[in-house]
């Protein structure tokens, strides 16, 4: 189809996966992602677990760490140097949007997909 330059395309699992334990390398592991993904496709799976509190024991870095990878994301959307791919559950990832309202006019496509009924399964 021509939207992207290369077939490559870099998953991670969830978003918290981007956030580093220490100050300043949540931006150099998003970095690192997205220069592997250069071309291609960066699907973040469970992406609204970047800006979300990891439990009782998380620390008070996590919401800024977050925002760290947020804006880091944000970098490489403007222009557009590869296709990133948020997904998640619904309501989660409507937070998710919120943390940001540059997020928001960077990400035009959004897509719902209804859940499977039992009998899919």
């Amino acid at each position: 189809l021509g939207v992207v330059e290369s077939d490559r395309i870099v998953t991670v699992p969830t978003g918290n996966a981007l956030i580093d334990k220490h100050m300043g390398g949540t931006p150099e592991k998003v970095r690192g992602k997205v220069r592997e993904a250069q071309g291609g496709v960066l699907m973040i799976d469970e992406a609204y677990t970047i800006t979300q509190e990891l439990g009782p024991n998380a620390g008070s870095n996590v919401g800024a760490y977050g925002k760290q990878a947020v804006d880091t994301l944000m970098e490489f959307m403007s222009p557009p140097q590869l296709v990133m791919i948020f997904a998640g559950y619904e309501e989660e990832m409507n937070d998710f949007m919120r943390t940001n309202a540059g997020l928001a006019r960077r990400i035009p496509n959004i897509f719902r997909f209804e859940d499977y009924t039992i009998d899919q399964l």
